[in-house]
């Protein structure tokens, strides 16, 4: 007679196993629920912000440096590149001939456009601080 015994206790063949004698571990399900979509929110709102702010982004100094009459070239050379993509505050009422662009201060989480600055015939003719204005 012979027998063969588990080299550790409690140890058994994994095909014997069934799912319901595993131990439930409801602390980790839990925390895999939550951790898991919470750091894909975070990582989509902190690349949607990188995005939307990247060379659109001027500050409350500069944009009050842009007047009225200032010549087209001068008032370029102080705003970002590249305009701000998310536009959700109504523009102020302008000329429908006016070139507008729209920028962003930076503001958290959708980096939306909070400054306009129309041009025409090479020179400024309005800027507008979208902040002031409603949002309904």
């Amino acid at each position: 007679m012979s027998a063969r015994l588990p080299r550790q206790v409690g140890a058994s063949h994994p095909a014997s196993v069934s799912p319901a004698s595993r131990p439930h571990r409801p602390l980790r399900a839990t925390l895999l629920s939550a951790v898991i979509p919470s750091a894909a929110a975070i990582a989509v709102v902190v690349g949607f912000y990188s995005w939307s702010v990247h060379a659109a982004t001027i500050d409350d100094d500069t944009f009050e440096l842009i007047t009225p009459e200032m010549p087209t070239a001068a008032a370029q050379a102080l705003l970002p590149p590249r305009q701000a993509p998310v536009r959700l505050a109504p523009s102020a009422p302008h000329d429908p001939a006016w070139s507008c662009s729209y920028y962003s201060d930076g503001n958290f989480p959708l980096g939306l456009a909070v400054f306009q600055v129309c041009f025409h015939d090479g020179v400024v003719v309005s800027t507008a601080d979208l902040r002031q204005e409603s949002w309904l």
